[in-house]
């Protein structure tokens, strides 16, 4: 790629932005409606939409962490103090931490499959993922979870809608032909 049109785009992006930030009620609009399906949207478009899947996916992010230093002291607190029951247990003299890191490195696995808030956490700063994305690929979208559950109930409720009109059209069609 020319630099030049590196440049040019860096530009116009940096203008771009700047128009959206002095438009403040689009930008709360956006920024609010982003996580909801597209279809709820409106007309909320720009650079909110970013700034909120920037947000979701820093805040998850600070939330995984901080639950997960939580959960890893209480995991390693747990493993120091079995291996120095071990070892006095054992009547050895010298303590050896390797059985304690060994288990230790394997904390993050444990913490995603029994953690509720991991789960929660890692989704967020997933969502917040795809949807900076999905602006950057210049084709927004809403919560991942949130999109798919909409279009399976909006499908399902146009096609309950079909079968009932369908239905209706019979029994008028059965009522005219007598």
């Amino acid at each position: 790629m020319n630099p030049r049109h590196i440049v040019e785009i860096v530009r116009r992006a940096v203008s771009e932005f700047g128009y959206e930030l002095s438009r403040p009620l689009n930008l709360a609009l956006a920024f609010f409606l982003s996580p909801l399906p597209r279809r709820y949207w409106g007309g909320a478009t720009g650079v909110g939409i970013l700034l909120s899947g920037f947000v979701q996916m820093g805040a998850s992010a600070r939330g995984l962490l901080r639950a997960y230093t939580a959960h890893a002291q209480q995991v390693s607190d747990a493993l120091a103090q079995a291996t120095i029951t071990a070892a006095l247990n054992s009547g050895d003299v010298t303590v050896s931490a390797a059985p304690a890191m060994a288990f230790g490195a394997l904390t993050p696995f444990g913490f995603l499959a029994v953690s509720v808030p991991a789960w929660i956490f890692a989704y967020g700063a997933i969502s917040g993922l795809v949807r900076v994305f999905g602006y950057a690929a210049d084709h927004p979208c809403g919560d991942p979870i949130l999109t798919f559950i909409d279009d399976l109930v909006w499908d399902g409720m146009r096609s309950l809608w079909s079968v009932v009109r369908q239905a209706s059209h019979r029994i008028r069609s059965f009522w005219r032909a007598e």
